[in-house]
């Protein structure tokens, strides 16, 4: 049975439970505004208890069994187990003024920005332990809050909110002093090539995609217009993270430092080779470059050998039949198979959405949509850009010694990358818009669009696609 049809099956089987017995269904509140409320600071959380007022009704004994059933369903659960004894290391070398509002922050990272990279079980809870428990180092502590800083900041003006805006600002800035003061002392003293060094490199990345010195004003306060409104946007942050471009004087530190530190394939600490392997792909997005690093999953696997459908439990026949042969035609004009094949996978990712949208509460369901987007991504990145040789799109090699066949097959090579251009403008545009939903997507349309337009522009202006050229 493939994945599809196994949620599918379980799905029903919930919704038929909750009809039988009603008392099961749950009603989702809104979420509960952090600013609003009083933070403790005995155990560094949000004491709800604090707002409440006494009550004289008599208070019912809970039954044991839904004691043990609560404790086995907060077990691992990091927004459960946050408390002072885990930041003791941080308290005793910086007060409360070196750590502004930091409970808080620390709060949205686990409770807001970590559910928003990732939705798996595992996730939450191995981040937790690995980043936090395992090495407790004011470098992680700073980035962390940095990182948490900038992602509250985007969703506060994002909703169009303005209100305390000058002590965010300052919370951004005052973090991103002491990030850059705590990794420079980190990278003279942990040994290069270590396990420790893992945790470094993942917060030069975190840096990289948080510090707002970025390529674009740090004072945008709105997104720019998108008329596409779906579910994938919020797939691994890209709403927040996929706005502006990555910073790059981080990120050309973060590729020597690794390159120092044995390679890619060293990492062994979990997440980080997603984490900066989706990063490597959003660089290149924003720059008009190829990705640097391969694309894998939480658990570090490479998905670069993966398809797409296989990643999502689909097969071809459980998509609508095709209407007609759209790209597989690419091939009347000798377009390589594994260039056709990327635009082939975009579709199919495109079809599938509407497929897995009705099974979106199903957490796996959301990783492996936001894994099989990124790999296409990856693969439509990695083709050749309308400014790179033709032999690398056709496949056709020209014959010697016969000039007519030389011409012949020159202007099969010639008609064969107009063709492939046009393309190509549109699955750019496609994929920044729908599969791989950017929220600064104006930037890619303004160009673009108008060489989609006018095709006799797309041989005279190749490099005109990219971003802010």
């Amino acid at each position: 049975m493939s994945l599809f049809a196994s949620f599918k099956k379980g799905r029903e089987e919930k919704a038929s439970s909750e009809i039988e017995n009603p008392a099961r269904v749950q009603v989702t509140h809104s979420p509960i505004d952090d600013d609003e409320l009083d933070v403790c600071e005995s155990c560094g959380g949000i004491c709800h208890e604090l707002q409440q007022d006494p009550s004289d009704t008599p208070t019912e004994a809970v039954p044991t069994k839904d004691i043990t059933t609560d404790r086995q369903r907060r077990e691992g659960d990091p927004k459960m187990n946050i408390g002072a004894s885990v930041f003791d290391s941080f308290e005793q070398n910086f007060n409360k003024k070196d750590c502004p509002n930091s409970n808080v922050l620390i709060q949205h990272f686990f409770q807001v920005l970590l559910p928003a990279l990732r939705n798996g079980r595992e996730w939450s809870p191995k981040i937790f332990s690995e980043y936090i428990q395992l090495t407790p180092d004011p470098l992680i502590f700073h980035v962390v809050c940095l990182s948490s800083a900038v992602h509250k900041d985007k969703l506060i003006l994002w909703s169009g909110a303005d209100s305390g805006r000058h002590q965010r600002e300052i919370e951004k800035s005052h973090y991103g002093y002491t990030a850059l003061r705590e990794l420079r002392r980190a990278v003279s003293t942990y040994k290069i090539g270590t396990p420790a060094f893992d945790a470094i490199l993942v917060c030069v990345c975190l840096l990289s995609v948080s510090d707002p010195m970025g390529e674009l004003p740090s004072s945008i306060t709105e997104r720019d217009y998108n008329p596409f409104h779906h579910v994938l946007q919020p797939l691994g942050g890209l709403n927040i993270y996929g706005y502006q471009p990555v910073h790059h004087v981080h990120w050309k530190g973060l590729l020597a430092l690794l390159d120092q530190h044995g390679g890619f394939d060293k990492i062994q600490l979990y997440g980080a080779k997603w984490k900066i392997a989706y990063t490597a792909s959003k660089y290149a997005l924003h720059t008009g470059t190829k990705p640097v690093l391969p694309m894998c999953n939480h658990l570090g696997d490479s998905l670069v050998e993966r398809e797409p459908l296989d990643i999502l439990g689909l097969t071809s026949s459980d998509l609508p039949p095709p209407t007609g042969s759209g790209f597989m035609s690419l091939d009347m004009f000798s377009i390589r198979d594994s260039i056709r094949q990327v635009f082939v996978e975009i579709s199919q990712v495109a079809q599938s959405m509407n497929l897995l949208v009705p099974q979106w509460d199903y957490e796996a369901v959301r990783d492996l949509m936001a894994d099989a987007r990124n790999l296409v991504q990856y693969r439509f990145l990695n083709l050749p850009t309308l400014s790179d040789d033709p032999s690398l799109i056709v496949d056709l090699s020209l014959p010697e010694g016969s000039k007519q066949a030389t011409a012949y097959a020159r202007s099969i090579m010639e008609v064969a990358s107009s063709v492939y251009g046009m393309c190509w403008l549109v699955a750019y545009l496609f994929t920044t818009h729908v599969t791989f939903p950017v929220p600064s997507s104006r930037r890619f349309r303004v160009k673009t669009v108008y060489q989609v337009r006018n095709p006799s522009v797309i041989a005279r202006t190749p490099c005109n696609i990219i971003p802010g050229s």
